[in-house]
């Protein structure tokens, strides 16, 4: 088992809220990615686009991302399509708000996983609409088991993010501009796959020092 990731609180956006770290074990990210995808997962129906002031009435209409089968595995191809499904889940509920999905595959000890779904909830409950679906491309950095009982990876991802807007809780529209970030996540199988840590990081703090994701 690898040792505990040196850990690094970051208030990285790469959707809605910050995704920062919960518990796990330890990792260096070295972005070295050996496969490119798209993992948005969620199709936006076509829909008009408010203008500045005219604040949306509620979520842009996507369609939540699909359940990979791959998921069935318990096994790496299982944990990398864990941790790709629970990514679309985070873009997906920070634009609908529907957090269903997003709980079921939160490990109750992943502390980032429990606060994004809070962060989610309030925003959507103090009303702050997305604009437009950010255009979201994942590389796959590598992945490698930490333990056997009970089964649990880490994967990591280089992960892009395009700039996108929304309105805030007071009306204004905000900007948040493109973002290029390191995620560290650990699926583990127990029954089913959840994500019991998860974490991201800058490319220079990947690449500059060994991190950890703590349960914090």
């Amino acid at each position: 088992m690898k040792k505990s990731l040196a850990g690094v609180a970051l208030s990285v956006v790469l959707v809605l809220g910050g995704l920062t770290g919960c518990g796990g074990d330890t990792a260096k990210p070295t972005p070295s990615p050996t496969a490119s995808m798209k993992i948005l997962g969620a199709s936006e129906r076509p829909s008009e686009t408010p203008t500045p002031g005219q604040q949306p009435t509620g979520p842009i209409e996507v369609d939540p991302p699909e359940r990979p089968a791959a998921m069935d595995n318990a096994d790496e191809a299982g944990a990398v399509a864990a941790a790709e499904y629970f990514l679309r889940l985070t873009v997906y509920a920070s634009v609908t708000g529907d957090t269903t999905q997003l709980e079921a595959i939160s490990g109750e000890n992943c502390k980032s996983c429990q606060s994004f779904v809070s962060t989610v909830t309030k925003r959507h409950a103090d009303r702050e609409r997305w604009v437009n679906m950010p255009e979201i491309q994942l590389s796959e950095s590598q992945q490698w088991i930490e333990m056997d009982e009970p089964l649990q990876y880490q994967v990591e991802f280089e992960a892009r993010k395009g700039s996108y807007e929304y309105y805030s809780f007071d009306g204004q529209l905000k900007t948040v501009p493109e973002e290029h970030v390191i995620f560290a996540l650990r699926p583990t199988f127990d029954d089913s796959w959840v994500i019991s840590a998860a974490q991201s990081f800058s490319l220079e703090e990947a690449a500059a020092s060994q991190t950890s994701v703590s349960n914090q």
